[in-house]
């Protein structure tokens, strides 16, 4: 959060730092994300960028087309639900009025993977333009998301869907 400065506040949202994001730090942040992609790769980083929790203003925006990132991209959402895979849910069960029950938000690969086809089958276009969040680095420890990848990849190729890069993918 950029705007909110109540530590007591700021303290209650999960993942969020105790301080306000200062124009400097975002900078920062950006800068640090460039040279670790450049070191691994050898490639400039395209300034394409997704704010975490694709939670953004016109503030935050701004502060992003200073330094030179002015494409924001979302995840792909059809009506009904998003293609923000949660992976993020590292608990199958949680505490719920002093019981222990299921998380409804805990999707196992299986369910990620049926999730991914019905919202395929149930949106016009399908998967065509559609880009999936996924997060590289989860709590999970068993029942890691991105292991359904391989067999997604293969089914979406066989039913003749390309994958490509979100750089691809907004300039077409």
């Amino acid at each position: 959060s950029l705007t909110e400065t109540s530590f007591k506040r700021r303290h209650k949202i999960m993942n969020i730092s105790p301080e306000p994001l200062e124009l400097e730090k975002f900078h920062s942040e950006l800068m640090h994300t460039e040279d670790r992609f450049y070191n691994i790769t050898g490639r400039r980083l395209s300034k394409i960028w997704r704010a975490p929790y694709g939670a953004i203003n016109e503030l935050i925006l701004k502060m992003a087309a200073k330094f030179g990132y002015n494409k924001h991209i979302f995840w792909s959402n059809n009506g009904k639900r998003s293609l923000d895979v949660p992976d993020y849910i590292s608990r199958r069960l949680i505490r719920s009025n002093g019981k222990i029950v299921p998380n409804p938000l805990y999707m196992t690969g299986d369910e990620t993977l049926k999730m991914l086809f019905d919202w395929e089958a149930n949106t016009p276009n399908g998967m065509n333009g559609a880009i999936i969040l996924m997060h590289l680095g989860t709590n999970r420890k068993i029942d890691k998301l991105i292991n359904i990848l391989p067999e997604f990849v293969k089914i979406m190729q066989e039913k003749g869907y390309n994958f490509v890069t979100v750089s691809e993918a907004i300039e077409n």
